[in-house]
């Protein structure tokens, strides 16, 4: 088990699973609590990880999408590059 501090944000990592941890007191309220452990689920990556994994994606298709985020972030890229230099 290997545990990871950053700040605000405990997990540790069994197995190669993410297990993100709250620790709460008596007095703390349900709404507090499930906030803390949404905003640690998106810190921590697992939210995106369990959207992408929610359906099969075959390997074709899955490559076809890395393929199209990797023009998007070329596109973006030269647009931020062309109004740096003003062209």
């Amino acid at each position: 088990m290997t545990w990871i501090r950053t700040p605000g944000l405990i997990f540790f990592i069994l197995e190669g699973i993410v297990v993100v941890e709250i620790q709460l007191a008596e007095t703390d309220r349900l709404d507090w609590a499930l906030k803390q452990f949404r905003r640690r689920m998106i810190r921590s990556g697992l939210f995106k990880d369990m959207r992408r994994k929610r359906f099969y994606e075959k390997p074709s298709e899955a490559r076809k999408a890395k393929e199209k985020a990797a023009e998007r972030r070329r596109h973006k890229d030269r647009k931020r590059a062309a109004r740096r230099y003003n062209f």
